[in-house]
């Protein structure tokens, strides 16, 4: 599976969406965060290879931010493994606020990335382009960065 390979860790599924964490348990940040884009954007190229019954194209959005978080077992009946937080919740926001068939990640992100590999290095793996004046729930208008896969025809 994509997840495993990637080194990330697959945290929950909640209705149609997959919380995915890179950076925990002791990996290295700058290598995990790369490898959580990759592997964001290798499923956006996958999904848009893939057609419903009735030839409609599948999408998804994706999201990530970069910041601390808090894990830890939560529920009485149905215990389970989680991670909480600031950074989640932005991270959602950063899904539910893009644009389908895209990934959207914060200024932190772009940030962690650019300043770990370079601005050059950053553009020709991941093409991605700023996005300004998105409003996000809780946190006004930010700056986002969308990648778009190279051909999602």
């Amino acid at each position: 599976m994509e997840i495993e390979r990637s080194g990330c860790y697959k945290v929950e599924t909640i209705g149609d969406s997959v919380m995915v964490v890179g950076g925990a348990f002791g990996a290295n940040l700058h290598e995990q965060h790369r490898e959580l884009v990759r592997l964001a954007t290798r499923l956006l190229e996958c999904i848009a290879l893939l057609r419903a019954p009735d030839g409609t194209p599948l999408q998804i959005r994706a999201g990530i931010h970069t910041g601390t978080a808090i894990g830890g077992v939560v529920g009485l009946r149905m215990p389970r493994f989680t991670f909480m937080g600031d950074t989640i919740n932005t991270a959602s926001r950063m899904e539910s606020t893009g644009i389908p068939m895209k990934l959207q990640i914060s200024l932190q992100s772009f940030t962690l990335l650019n300043d770990r590999y370079g601005e050059e290095t950053i553009r020709d793996e991941f093409h991605f382009k700023e996005r300004t004046g998105v409003e996000v729930k809780g946190k006004g208008q930010l700056t986002t960065y969308l990648y778009e896969p190279i051909d999602t025809k």
